[in-house]
C-alpha cells in the first residue's frame, strides 16, 4: 500500500509539472518589481537583481518594473509574468516563495518555500530565493510562440449571443473574455458568440441558452452542441486573457 502511495505522488507531480511547464511556456516575458512590500528601498540585498538574474538564466526575456519595455511587451502586458516574492521570514529563519502573476492579476504558478536560517539577512534571503527558484529551473523553461497569450481585442459591447449552429467555428480564434459566472467567447469582430456559465465541475461550462457545454479534455478546449438532435462535438480554439 505504501508503494501504492508513493507512486501515485510521483505519478501526481509528473502531471502537475508537466502542466505547469506548459503553463509557462506560453510567456515570453518576466516582470520583476523593483521593489517588493517587504522592501524599505529599491533592491535592499540585491534581492530584485538576483530574481532577474535567476530568471535570465532559464531563457526568459527579463525586465524590471522600472526598465523600457520591448514595444510588444509594452502593447501587451498579456505576454508577460510578474515575479511576486513573498515573505514569510521568521526570527530565526528566511522564508520565500515566487508567485507568478499573469495580466490579469491571477497566480499561474507559485513555488514551494525556500528556507535558510544563515545568520546574515542578505545571505539568508539570497539562499531561500535560490531555493525556491530551483523549482523553476527543474520546468526547462522555452518559449512556445505558437501558444502565445494574445492581446484582448476590445471587449464587446452586445449582450447577445447567436444560435448554436448557426455559427461557425471552424479555424477561427475566439477570445474567452472573463465575467461575472464565467465567460463569454468573441471572436474577432468583436462579436459574442457564446456566453459561458460556471458549473461545479473545473473547466466546464454550459453555454447560456443553449443546450450545449464547452469543457476542457486534456490540453484541448471542446464544444459539445445538438445539431437537428444529434450531439455534436468540435474542438475550439480559445485564447484567453
Amino acid at each position: 500500500m505504501h508503494k501504492l502511495k508513493v507512486s501515485l505522488v510521483l505519478i501526481l507531480f509528473s502531471i502537475l509539472s508537466s502542466f505547469s511547464q506548459e503553463n509557462l511556456n506560453d510567456y515570453k516575458y518576466i516582470i520583476i518589481p523593483s521593489q517588493f512590500d517587504f522592501q524599505k528601498s529599491k533592491d535592499s540585498f540585491q534581492i530584485n537583481s538576483l530574481l532577474k538574474f535567476l530568471f535570465e538564466k532559464t531563457d526568459f526575456e527579463v525586465y524590471l518594473d522600472t526598465d523600457k519595455f520591448p514595444e510588444e511587451l509594452a502593447k501587451n502586458r498579456c505576454l508577460g509574468l510578474t515575479a511576486k516574492l513573498d515573505d514569510n521570514s521568521k526570527i530565526f529563519s528566511a522564508r520565500t516563495n515566487i508567485d507568478l502573476v499573469d495580466c490579469q492579476n491571477r497566480v499561474v504558478y507559485t513555488t514551494a518555500e525556500g528556507v535558510s536560517k544563515m545568520k546574515d539577512i542578505k545571505k539568508a534571503y539570497h539562499e531561500s530565493i535560490r531555493k525556491t527558484f530551483a523549482e523553476i529551473e527543474k520546468l526547462e523553461y522555452a518559449y512556445n510562440p505558437v501558444s502565445e497569450v494574445v492581446a484582448a481585442p476590445v471587449i464587446a459591447s452586445s449582450s447577445g449571443k447567436n444560435d448554436v449552429g448557426q455559427v461557425n467555428i471552424d479555424n477561427i480564434v475566439l477570445y474567452a473574455q472573463p465575467t461575472a459566472n464565467g465567460y463569454q467567447l468573441v471572436d474577432s469582430t468583436p462579436q459574442v458568440i457564446y456566453v459561458l456559465n460556471k458549473t461545479a465541475v473545473k473547466d466546464v461550462y454550459l453555454i447560456e441558452g443553449q443546450d450545449g457545454k464547452v469543457y476542457k479534455e486534456g490540453a484541448v478546449w471542446k464544444i459539445d452542441t445538438y445539431v437537428d438532435g444529434k450531439l455534436e462535438t468540435k474542438e475550439l480554439s480559445l485564447k484567453f486573457f
